[in-house]
């Protein structure tokens, strides 16, 4: 009975200090806490437009082994529409450039789409911008007098939430596509690779101007790695870390450099593995660090 008490004690005892060791190893270890990258400082009186690039048909038999968004979806149904700018609206977005295929241009059932997306954003989401791009599946010409005759019959250009710059309406083409004729003094054409030509692939952004209108950000890239595993994670050209700091500092270094117009690469490119929309790989992630770096801007903004 004496050695059952002894060792009843001794455990209790025992017990005690493997809990004060728990304890005290958490209280030792805060140099390990994640400190993210450091915090810049923005121009005075910044306020820069944030768009995404957003694809309502992307190729989703092409998407990463094993990612798919959340919800999944098919189609570009009313509920996606109102799902997606809920979304883009709560995390502080400007506009987006709608990404559309040649081919699809030409389907009247996309046109339908395209004006019901347009008749939402001005129903429910005022002072949203959409700005509609050109992005073939590969290389290939077209003539600026065609595409915009084609969008003017098609009344593209005449909705209130179209994006204009200098108060002519966006166009916007791939870096794919070669444009065959002159530009157009009363639209505004855009190019990717040609007049935005800052596109930091590589995730260096110490590369961007400080004097460019318009800075891409990219929230990651697979380069040739088709699957998601920790190993293929390493080679990704922009990696996906568990706390987005590459999408963070290359945000920062984005709003340091004065951007007009900062492009988020892309909203749901699950091919690339350049994605924000909330997914069953990390989740909300890339929406909660672009929240609060733009949470970040206001508060450098209105700080005297």
């Amino acid at each position: 009975m004496c050695f059952v008490a002894r060792n009843g004690h001794f455990t209790a005892f025992a017990a005690v200090i493997i809990v004060a060791l728990l304890l005290s190893s958490c209280v030792a270890l805060p140099g390990i806490r994640h400190e993210g990258p450091p915090l810049l400082a923005y121009p005075s009186d910044y306020t820069p437009q944030v768009f995404v690039l957003y694809e309502p048909y992307p190729l989703t038999q092409s998407w990463l082994e094993g990612v798919v968004p959340v919800p999944s979806y098919q189609g570009w149904t009313d509920e996606r529409m109102t799902r997606d700018l809920n979304r883009m609206r709560d995390i502080g977005l400007h506009g987006l450039f709608l990404c559309l295929r040649p081919e699809s241009l030409a389907d009247p059932f996309v046109i339908e789409r395209i004006s019901r997306f347009y008749d939402l954003v001005q129903t429910a989401y005022p002072g949203f911008s959409v700005a509609l791009t050109i992005v073939p599946p590969q290389k290939m010409a077209m003539s600026r007098q065609n595409v915009v005759s084609y969008m003017r019959k098609q009344g593209i250009f005449d909705a209130e939430c179209v994006l204009r710059l200098s108060g002519r309406p966006f166009l916007g083409f791939s870096e794919d596509i070669t444009l065959t004729d002159r530009p157009i003094s009363d639209v505004s054409i855009r190019q990717w690779g040609n007049e935005w030509h800052v596109r930091p692939r590589n995730g260096d952004y110490d590369q961007v101007s400080a004097h460019e209108s318009f800075i891409w950000v990219c929230a990651g890239f697979c380069g040739e790695q088709r699957a998601t595993q920790k190993k293929a994670m390493a080679q990704w050209p922009q990696p996906r870390d568990k706390h987005g700091d590459f999408f963070r500092l290359g945000l920062r270094k984005a709003f340091a450099a004065g951007a007009a117009i900062v492009c988020i690469d892309s909203w749901n490119n699950f091919v690339a593995g350049s994605f924000i929309e909330p997914n069953n790989y990390d989740n909300d992630l890339m929406c909660r660090v672009l929240r609060e770096e733009l949470v970040e801007l206001a508060r450098q903004r209105n700080t005297p």
